[in-house]
């Protein structure tokens, strides 16, 4: 068997791209990054296809966080249409580092779910 190479490329799923790299990380008592969370977020996304559900990858909720052009920002999440979902999953990280690629040391999911609220009088 061929040796590989840390940084080849081993899988392109969708948009999302996994290295030799990544898979490594899944080896141990390592973090998760951002690779690995939006290929699995793509994987989710197509074998349970939902107009309703937007599982945003973490590239673009750390550009949604971190994004000084307000105009930009704005036009882009009417993109995303968002008041039509009916939950929405962003994975945070804490790194406030925007010079650095992948950065933080901690994930976190937030979730958004819209309810229906009933008044009764």
């Amino acid at each position: 068997m061929a040796s590989t190479s840390f940084d080849e490329i081993i899988l392109r799923y969708n948009d999302a791209v996994l290295r030799q790299s990544d898979l490594v990380t899944l080896e141990g008592p390592k973090w998760l990054n951002d690779r690995i969370i939006e290929f699995y977020f793509s994987y989710l996304s197509s074998f349970y296809p939902s107009e309703h559900i937007l599982l945003v990858p973490p590239a673009i909720t750390y550009w949604i966080m971190n994004c000084p052009d307000t105009n930009s920002l704005q036009d882009f999440l009417k993109s995303l249409n968002l008041p039509s979902k009916k939950l929405i999953i962003f994975p945070v990280n804490d790194s406030d580092d925007v010079s650095r690629a992948e950065g933080g040391n901690h994930w976190s999911l937030l979730a958004y779910e819209k309810t229906d609220i009933i008044m009764t009088v």
